[in-house]
């Protein structure tokens, strides 16, 4: 059975009856902290360099910010979660300590976070060029990635962390970004028993999603199709082909699957029934970094306070609405800015 929702927006009444629900949550993120780095160059102060044949870019801004689970965490504390616990392991670095600056601003638990002297604490840095026009152009990322792995000894205390963190919670958020990252085969593994057990942990993996059983996975339409090593007989798979691809992925990994669309919606599978959720429309300039994030936080959020698949989706489209507006930036949606958005959406419809 397939059920098509109508893609009307949420009622205010349950709106605010989910944002009060949300407060008494406690949720915990698992996964791979990320540090945003946001370098803005003005170019008409560039002098070409003694040294070099080069026009240096003269920064004369620098903004930081949470990114990957790090990202998720603000995302749920912004979203008015009661309480968020972060667990990853960081570098003893200048990443790490302003990762660890903005945990404290949101005022999201850090007491389950490993500092390790011979771990780089993940940056994405974006440098920024701005000239006579003012218009912006991004230069190629600069990014501070891991090639190794975790020791067993360095899983050992991250399972440790793992095990206190999960008798605080009522749902866990797993981020799972880089390849040499912090969710490990042993650390899934150990996340999967507790998903067994009866945990609810969803889960966000760029490119192991098919590694995860018995959880809620939150894929888009190329990392199902890429798992299940899928291939459409036309330029664009059909709605039929992408259904078929999240069901597939469900029976295969015994999960509930969340795929989002982009901006024509989401699918959910939950045992036999295929919901599909679409997304309001999104006009003018739009930037998706960031929302993979905020529709996640905010989805599980209302799964776990006990709302239905549908709505939780519906609500997470209002969400990540907001964050692909915020240009430039890894941004998060709070309650003031999700009831605006629905104003306008109810009065446009």
């Amino acid at each position: 059975m397939i059920d098509i929702k109508t893609g009307q927006v949420l009622a205010y009444e349950k709106i605010e009856q989910m944002f009060l629900q949300v407060s008494k949550l406690r949720i915990g993120v698992i996964g791979d902290g990320c540090l945003d780095v946001y370098w803005k160059a003005n170019m008409n102060l560039s002098e070409l360099s003694r040294e070099t044949p080069h026009y240096p870019l003269p920064v004369v801004e620098e903004r930081t910010s949470l990114g990957a689970a790090g990202n998720v965490a603000a995302n749920l504390r912004d979203l008015g979660v009661g309480q968020v616990y972060l667990c990853t392991v960081i570098g003893d670095d200048w990443r790490g300590r302003e990762l660890l600056n903005h945990l404290a601003m949101k005022q999201i638990d850090e007491s389950h976070i490993i500092v390790y002297s011979d771990w780089i604490t993940p940056a994405y840095c974006k440098p920024i060029r701005t000239g006579i026009s003012h218009v912006e152009y991004e230069d190629p990322r600069i990014d501070f990635e891991n090639r190794k792995s975790l020791s067993f000894h360095q899983e050992q205390k991250l399972i440790e962390q793992i095990d206190k963190l999960v008798t605080k919670v009522d749902a866990i958020i797993v981020t799972d970004q880089f390849k040499c990252g912090v969710v490990t085969p042993r650390i899934r593994e150990v996340l999967i028993q507790y998903a067994r057990e009866g945990l609810m942990i969803a889960v966000d993996s760029r490119n192991r999603i098919d590694h995860f059983t018995e959880m809620i996975l939150k894929p888009n339409e190329l990392e199902t199709m890429k798992a299940l090593h899928y291939q459409s007989k036309q330029k664009e798979p059909s709605m039929e082909e992408y259904i078929e691809s999240a069901r597939s992925l469900a029976q295969r990994q015994n999960s509930q699957v969340c795929m989002t669309l982009g901006e024509k919606g989401a699918i959910w599978i939950d045992k036999d029934q295929v919901t599909f959720v679409p997304s309001q429309a999104v006009l003018g300039t739009f930037d998706i970094v960031g929302a993979g994030d905020c529709f996640m936080s905010s989805f599980v959020s209302m799964l776990a306070a006990g709302f239905k698949g549908a709505d939780a989706i519906a609500f997470a489209h209002l969400a990540a609405s907001i964050v692909v507006k915020k240009i430039g930036m890894t941004g998060t949606a709070n309650p003031s800015e999700i009831r605006e958005r629905w104003i306008r959406l109810e009065k446009s419809l």
